[in-house]
């Protein structure tokens, strides 16, 4: 059974299918059963981090609450485009999910520096933004546009 949920990112509303039980899908790839454990497990570490609830990440991935609690407890099985959904609500990419490693590779290289930053920017005002934009553009060089 599917509902949808309305949500609006920035001037723009998208209907999205809410996820609310085992339900036949072309997508459906088949795991091992302990990896859902640990995605479980992985999801609650990542909403923990951001001070989510559970009820707002549902919302936000567009599944059901208890759907999410039972992916949450290794119960579920979620398809790949619903763990997908899940993992982007919270601003991480799939495979962060599937990992035991806290960077990829590229960000072990950068120390985790530009994840660090990218984390920050959000929280400045326009004004420091181009203040942080000129710094960098003189860094590397570049003239400013």
């Amino acid at each position: 059974m599917r509902e949808t949920v309305e949500i609006a990112p920035v001037g723009k509303v998208d209907t999205l299918p809410v996820v609310s039980g085992d339900e036949p899908s072309r997508e459906s790839v088949a795991l091992p059963p302990q990896v859902y454990g640990r995605v479980g497990l992985t999801i609650h570490a990542l909403r923990k981090q951001r001070q989510l609830s559970r009820k707002e990440l549902a919302e936000k991935a567009a599944v059901g609450l208890s759907y999410l609690v039972k992916v949450e407890g290794g119960e579920r099985r979620a398809r790949l485009d619903v763990l997908e959904r899940i993992a982007q609500a919270m601003g991480e990419p799939l495979w962060r999910l599937f990992s035991d490693q806290r960077m990829a590779p590229d960000e072990e290289k950068w120390h985790g520096e530009a994840r660090r930053i990218m984390e920050i920017l959000p929280r400045l005002s326009t004004e420091d933004l181009h203040v942080i934009l000129g710094v960098a553009q003189r860094l590397v060089g570049r003239p400013t546009d």
